[in-house]
């Protein structure tokens, strides 16, 4: 049983400056400056100048650039760093917009906490978002702060991600439990610092309650009185704070893949384990089907092959095609957990561990490296740095003990023996993050306000569908529409039918649907 000496939060996920350009001509939208905070005016009747993005701004490194790239348009926007202060130091907020700009604008969030929005909208415009939300609105993305090209979270180089990605710290198994806790909350206080040192006095305020002001800033400088958005994984976190806070200016909201925020980091911890171990072994279905499968025999033999396996990778790690890195056993197991996202990614995993297997650990690399944001050149993106930061400013400190924590962990191995313990200690390094949250986060209770559609796959591996069940009852006025399925995120282009007329009706016609819809799988995993 492997016990990882890490203190960062294990939640889902799913930098570039802007160059001076020429504006483009467009329409002028009128800031909806009578709804700013007292004392933050300024900030909420701001001049906002978009020029032509580049194509480095709006395309991840593994895309090709669109044939539409005049149609991208980038601006940066300031926020205030301390939303109780007006006078606190101004920070930098990354925009860029896609669509006619006539059109009402439509923001949405893909997860993480971490994933930017404008490097990624291309890829939303193209590939998630439906034809019919890409006509029907401008498009708007927007990095949260301390994300992306906003002013970020720097924790890590990348030479340091490459080393704590492939090589993490593993204790030793006769470890007791004050030892682990010890030796997490010492290892957290390490990273905090040096975040705290590399980021500035920004690292205090990155949590989510803050982004979700940054939002209702940028929702009145496009001139709309209310807020249309979806939100992916720990985007819906986002949006239900946002509804939280702003009830009045919520729009029509999707929350797809529910992350619920008012779970703690233990439960949360848990119910992850659970999923994605339980998405493991339906992907283990799946492979024993194939012909190429490297495991044999039941789920439960191949599960143990697939351990060993990974087991082997401590002493031997495997060569990785003509790459000077080797597939070590953290980043094997990367590479699985991050193909189990969707039943879209099993035939990669197949691949991967046939290859791996077969003595070349190239594809399953490649898994790792995309899960962990890692670039083709060697770059990183800062998605890892502004999850650990978000996660540790979100999260309340627990009162959980050592004991506590180590009898979680042996049941979770027990019952989930390949993710098992990884985490069920990540609450106990919150202590020793060096800042706190600006302000309490505030128990999410919405009464009535415009309806808020939610959708839940039943068999989401990263955010469980018992998430969505809890939080569309704290939403109030909010309806849960159920998919049958494995996959983390429904509400897409090429996914469900049955979802997308739903999605769609929702968002460009206000078409509420009736309560209790399950919409069947589709596209099951064969």
């Amino acid at each position: 049983m492997k016990k990882w000496a890490t203190g960062l939060l294990a939640l889902p996920m799913l930098a570039l400056g802007l160059g001076a350009c020429t504006p483009v001509p467009e329409a002028t939208m009128s800031a909806d400056s009578a709804s700013a905070p007292q004392g933050f005016e300024s900030y909420y009747s701001q001049s906002v100048q978009f020029v032509p993005c580049r194509e480095d701004q709006v395309v991840s490194p593994r895309m090709a650039a669109p044939k539409d790239l005049d149609k991208y348009r980038c601006a940066t926007v300031k926020a205030p760093m301390n939303w109780d202060d007006p006078n606190s130091e101004p920070i930098t907020l990354a925009l860029a917009v896609y669509g006619d700009p006539t059109r009402e604008p439509l923001f949405y969030n893909l997860g993480g906490p971490g994933g930017d929005a404008v490097q990624s909208l291309s890829a939303f415009a193209r590939q998630i978002a439906t034809p019919a939300l890409v006509k029907g609105f401008q498009i708007v993305a927007l990095d949260p702060r301390g994300v992306g090209a906003s002013s970020p979270v720097r924790c890590w180089t990348d030479e340091e991600k490459d080393q704590e990605f492939a090589d993490p710290e593993v204790l030793p198994d006769d470890a007791t439990p004050e030892e682990i806790v010890a030796a997490i909350e010492k290892e957290t206080a390490k990273t905090g610092q040096q975040c705290l040192e590399r980021t500035g006095e920004l690292l205090g305020y990155v949590d989510t309650d803050s982004a979700a002001r940054d939002f209702d800033m940028v929702r009145a400088l496009m001139g709309a009185a209310s807020l249309n958005y979806i939100g992916y994984s720990y985007g819906t976190s986002l949006g239900a704070t946002y509804a939280q806070l702003f009830p009045e200016r919520v729009g029509r909201m999707v929350l797809d893949s529910v992350l619920d925020p008012d779970v703690d980091a233990a439960e949360v911890g848990q119910l992850q384990t659970k999923g994605m171990e339980e998405a493991l072994d339906h992907w283990i279905e799946y492979c024993l089907k194939q012909s190429s499968c490297p495991l044999t025999g039941d789920v439960s033999s191949a599960k143990t092959q697939l351990i060993d396996f990974y087991d082997s990778l401590a002493d031997n790690p495997l060569p990785a095609g003509g790459e000077d890195r080797v597939l070590t056993e953290a980043l094997a197991r990367t590479g699985t957990l991050g193909s189990l996202y969707s039943i879209e990614s099993y035939p990669l995993l197949l691949t991967g561990l046939q290859s791996a297997f077969a003595g070349d650990g190239w594809v399953m690399l490649q898994l790792a490296d995309f899960y962990n944001g890692r670039n083709p050149d060697g770059t990183y993106d800062n998605s890892n740095d502004a999850h650990a930061a978000i996660n540790s400013l979100d999260f309340a400190h627990s009162e959980g003990t050592a004991q506590e924590w180590s009898e979680t962990a042996e049941q979770l191995a027990r019952d989930y023996p390949v993710f098992g313990d990884q985490l069920a200690y990540g609450e106990a390094g919150l202590e020793s993050w060096p800042v706190q949250a600006p302000r309490a986060r505030t128990p999410i209770n919405r009464e009535g306000g415009p309806a808020i559609l939610v959708i839940a796959a039943t068999h989401d591996p990263a955010t469980p569908y018992v998430m969505a069940q809890s939080l569309t009852e704290k939403l109030g006025n909010a309806v849960l529409v159920t998919r049958e399925g494995w996959d983390h995120g429904s509400y897409t282009a090429s996914g469900s039918a049955c979802i997308t007329k739903i999605g769609d009706d929702f968002l460009l016609s206000g078409t509420v649907p009736d309560p209790g819809i399950v919409c069947p799988e589709e596209n099951p995993a064969e």
